[in-house]
């Protein structure tokens, strides 16, 4: 199989599970790994979460875009590297709202501590079917 191949099961293996965990780096430049429920993602490089504007994943990231980012399912698992953007954009904030959020954002999608976090990788690795497959992109 090509490269290809091997980044479009990654993305599919991404596809099927929700539940991912993303390290910042905390302000000793030590990294700070969290699970995080996957909200939407674009092939394997980019994926997008939600979070607190006001907490610390955010903030983090807002003074340090560098990032890990990793899932696994049956076949395997996915490591990547790359940087976050915190986004606050209104038409964008409104287009990924799911209700089940007003419980964190209990002001809809215009909460002033709602905000999304964009993953862009920039190269990883995975394990998938027994063998390592890495995998990068430019800029």
């Amino acid at each position: 199989m090509t490269d290809t191949c091997w980044e479009d099961i990654a993305a599919d293996m991404l596809a099927r599970t929700e539940n991912i965990t993303l390290a910042s780096l905390d302000q000793g430049g030590f990294p700070r790994p969290v699970p995080m429920n996957r909200l939407s993602h674009q092939g394997l490089r980019t994926v997008w979460m939600t979070t607190e504007y006001g907490g610390e994943k955010a903030r983090h990231f807002l003074r340090d875009p560098r990032a890990g980012l990793c899932f696994y399912t049956e076949r395997g698992s996915v490591s990547l590297t790359g940087e976050v953007e915190v986004l606050r954009e209104p038409s964008l904030l409104k287009s990924f709202w799911q209700e089940g959020f007003r419980r964190y954002f209990p002001q809809g999608a215009s909460d002033p501590q709602y905000c999304l976090l964009r993953f862009t990788a920039l190269q990883g690795k995975g394990w998938i079917d027994g063998s390592f497959h890495p995998f990068r992109w430019e800029r």
